[in-house]
This record gives structure tokens, sequence and C-alpha cells, in this order.
């Protein structure tokens, strides 16, 4: 019996002792027991501890094999850890942080590719201020602006016609700190590849849509990165309009793309969305969770849709959303890097959620759930040139993470199973995310899509209050329709202020005044403002 405890206690030394040898981890964050997802070779890596420090990866091993001391820990047990996904197509389209920013992060996207609209300089005031986690957001790689040809659709555009004027354009956007250099198909040919031209000799990565007078072997053989919607399909494919391709050109535009390194992002969401429109739509839940100047926007793009548009062109619409599936389905099949991106804030495109739905669209198409899960993270990394740091989890890799509750390579639908979020090194617990959701409810509670503002919000947004007064100088007929109360245009006024466009909002307090000429506080507010300009 003694020899029996001897050998107990002999066992309970040996592991006290064994255990007080083993080397001692520190980290910010610790992530214990977790199974890795390796998206570069699709396989899991069971049970590792991830140590984070600071907005860093410092070590990934073998779960119990060292002491680990953290203030925050996380438990991967069962759980699956995926580098941060990223939307490659998106325009921040608001005045204000808290009611965009946020969902991205809500849905486990930690990056985004911001390809203009919204003022820049109000960009780079959340950029800096995500990064000292003032606010909730993503990492932001913005073009800043979109350039375009003669007639631009968007007042923010910089409008480049000449060859003369590519350089001292670009230099001056530059100066500005873009990231990337944003291109429409209407830039004249000649001046949208010497733009891509001194964009290269820059260092400067491109993405665009192509010109109509060439095609994408033309855009790619000029250099340029990325090819937005498919853009200029139908101009290289000869059977396009006849809904199938010819083997041998299909193959010929993808060894083109492939030995430029031109990656493709079809924003086939945006697609559907279009393809939908005119019909009754689906109802969308995680509609709740969008602010109501979008929603409103969106009826009113429908209502356009139904009024001018017959059967048979929703049915081309619908045709063509299907057959750019299969295109870019085959193009993927033969090795061309394709990006997931969405165009949020387009018609019924849910900010964060729908690139999920764009991962669940590259599924049905055929592609694995390792190369979906690629487009989002290993892809963006290797298109910014920052695959030594992004896109994997890996050490000395930035801490954009996201913890799942279940396997994304079993089922793409997993990857909105989100536990928890590290963001550029700073966590959002599960129950943080919960509290963000219910802050996002209660916040456009306060808001209806058939108030005033929420009605001309994108409208002003695009086309500048004179433009919005001239089209409703008929007020009267507009309150058939939608609330117009003093407090509508006095909330405008303040998103137009917080978005860094005092003019505009000293615009709208004026049109206020006229409708509600003895308005106490419309006053107080327009000397305030006038005042602050002055």
């Amino acid at each position: 019996m003694n020899d029996i405890i001897q050998k107990f206690l002999f066992i309970i030394l040996f592991f006290a002792v064994f255990t007080s040898c083993k080397k001692t981890e520190n980290g910010d964050i610790v992530i214990s027991k977790i199974n890795v997802v390796d998206v570069k070779n699709g396989l899991i890596i069971k049970e590792q501890d991830v140590i984070i420090n600071g907005n860093r990866i410092v070590k990934i091993i073998p779960h119990n094999q060292v002491k680990l001391e953290s203030s925050t820990f996380i438990d991967g047990t069962n759980r699956f850890l995926i580098p941060g996904l990223w939307d490659m197509h998106a325009h921040i389209r608001s005045y204000s942080s808290v009611d965009i920013l946020p969902m991205f992060i809500m849905h486990g996207v930690t990056g985004i590719r911001d390809l203009g609209i919204t003022n820049y300089e109000l960009i780079k005031y959340w950029k800096s201020q995500i990064e000292k986690k003032a606010i909730i957001g993503p990492r932001i790689i913005s073009s800043g602006t979109i350039i375009e040809g003669s007639g631009p659709s968007f007042p923010s555009s910089v409008v480049i016609n000449k060859l003369e004027d590519v350089e001292r354009c670009l230099d001056s956007l530059i100066a500005k700190n873009i990231q990337v250099v944003k291109l429409f198909h209407t830039v004249p040919s000649d001046v949208f590849k010497d733009i891509i031209r001194y964009s290269k000799e820059k260092g400067m990565v491109t993405s665009g849509h192509i010109p109509n007078d060439m095609n994408q072997i033309d855009a790619s053989n000029a250099g340029l990165n990325s090819i937005e919607h498919l853009w200029g399909i139908s101009n290289t494919l000869s059977t396009y309009d006849k809904f199938y391709v010819l083997d041998e050109e299909i193959k010929n535009l993808a060894e083109t793309l492939i030995e430029n390194g031109t990656f493709q992002t079809p924003t086939l969401v945006n697609m559907e969305s279009y393809a939908k429109l005119g019909q009754e739509l689906e109802t969308n839940p995680n509609l709740e969770l969008t602010p109501k100047y979008f929603i409103a926007w969106w009826a009113n793009i429908n209502e356009k849709f139904q009024q001018n548009f017959a059967e048979e062109d929703l049915l081309r619409y619908k045709n063509n959303f299907e057959f750019n599936v299969k295109v870019n389905a085959k193009l993927h099949e033969l090795g061309v890097k394709i990006l997931a991106g969405t165009d949020v804030p387009n018609p019924y495109i849910v900010t964060g959620m729908s690139l999920h739905n764009e991962l669940e669209h590259f599924i049905n198409s055929g592609m694995s759930t390792a190369d979906a899960l690629k487009t989002a993270t290993l892809n963006p990394a290797q298109y910014f040139n920052r695959s030594s740091e992004l896109g994997l989890i890996d050490e000395n890799y930035i801490a954009d993470l996201v913890v799942l509750d279940a396997n994304p390579l079993e089922n793409i639908s997993n990857t909105q199973r989100i536990y928890a979020v590290i963001q550029n090194g700073r966590l959002f617990t599960h129950k943080m995310l919960q509290d963000l959701r219910s802050s996002q409810l209660d916040y456009l509670a306060e808001f209806s899509e058939d108030d005033f503002d929420q009605f001309i919000y994108m409208d002003v947004r695009r086309n500048g209050v004179e433009s919005v007064r001239k089209k409703y100088a008929n007020i009267d007929e507009t309150r058939i329709k939608y609330k117009i109360g003093k407090h509508h245009l006095i909330r405008l006024s303040n998103a137009l202020k917080e978005g860094l466009q005092l003019e505009e909002a000293i615009k709208i307090l004026e049109w206020n005044l006229e409708l509600f000429p003895e308005d106490k506080i419309t006053k107080e507010l327009l000397t305030e403002l006038k005042s602050y300009k002055n």
C-alpha cells in the first residue's frame, strides 16, 4: 500500500515539476485551443494557442505546450479561426460613422476597399479614429474618388479627359494619400491606359470599369490590376449575347489575366439585386440593420425600374446575371484570381452581411469553400501587395481575425456564425457584437423611410442641396407621400455638418426656414453655422 502511495506522490510531484518548468508566454489576447483555418492550403490546424500582442500575432503553438498568461482569454474549444474578411468593392455613402462602419465589424468584415464617392477628408478622419479606437470600423483602403471622363456621374469625381492632364491629376491625388486608383468606363481609352501606366510607375494599384472601345484583354495588357463587375466581358467573348462561350476565347482570356496578374471582382450579389428589381423582393431580416435613407433610396430605384423596364428587360437582367455567374466560375476554374466584393450600398445590399452572400454565390457556382475564403482573405492581401502581413493566420501577421462557432470549410455559411472579431488587435467579444447590434437597432428606430430627410438623403448626397430643392419646389405635393416635420431638415443639416459639408448644411437650414419661418431652433442653428463658417 505504501508503494502505491509513494508512486502516486511521485506522479503528482513529476507533473508539478513538469508544469513549473513550462515556458510562460504572455499576450494581450490569447485564443486558447482554437482550430486554425489555413486558407492557403484549405486545411484545419487543430487545437492551437494564438497569442496576440498589440496588433500582431506573435505566436501560434499547439495547445498546452506552454503556460499562457493574459488579461484577455478567448476559449477556442470547438471553435475555428479565420483571417478577417474583406469587402473588395464598397462605397461608404454616409455622413455618419455610427450607422455604417460598425456593421462591417458585426459581420466579420475587418477590411474594405472603398472605391470613392464620400468626401475623402471624412474617410481619412474616420480611418484615423478607427486607428485610435475612438470609433468602430474596418480597415479602409480607399481610392478617395472616382476618375471619370466628361459628364461625370458623381460630383466628387475627378475628370481626366486629356493625356496631358494625367500625371498632374494623379500627382495631386497621390499627394492626398489615396491608396487605389479607381477608373470609370467614361475615361477615353488612351487616357485610361496612360493613367494605368503612371499609376504603376508610382506604385499604385488600379481598379475599374473598362471603356466601351476596349475589352478585358486590352485592359489587362494595359496593366489594370482588377476588373470590376466583369466589365467589358461582352466585348471580350464573341458569343456572350448568345449565353455560351467558346473554349478557346475564354482560355485565352484566362491566360492573359493570369499572366498579367489581373483580378476579377464580379460583385455577383449586386448583379443579382438588379436582376430582382421590378419584382417582389424577398423579405430580408437584415434590412432591420440598414439605415432608412438606403431603404428609401432603394424603393425609389425599384419604382423607377418598374416604370421604365418591360418584362423582357427584366428577364434580360436575370439571364445576364445567371450567365455572368457561369463565366466567373469558368474563369476561376481556369486559374483567374477572384476578389469578393458587394458594391454596397446598391439596392438591397446589406452592409457586411452581403459579403457572406457573395461567398455563397461562389460556392453555388462550383467553387470550393477553401477557394471562396481566399477571395475574401488571401487574394485581397495579394492584390494590395501585402501578403506578408494580411490575409493569413501566421506569426508576425496583423491580427485581423474572426472566431467562428463552426467550420467554414464544411459549409461556407458558417462564416456567419461569428463568436468574436479582432480588428487590428482590437477585440470585439460575442457580447460586444450583440451590444453593437442592439445599439444599431435602437439608433435606427428613431428614423423612418417616410421621413423627408431620409427620402432625400441620398439625392442630396449625390447631387447637392440646390438640385434637390429644384426637384421638390412644390413641397405640398411631396407632403402627400412623405412626412415633413421641422426636425427632419435640422437632422439632415447636422449630418451634413458631421460629414464636413458645412455649405450644404447651411443651405438645408435655409430651406427649412422657408418651410417653417417661425422655427426658433432653425434660426439659432443657422446663425451658429454661419458664424462658425466665418
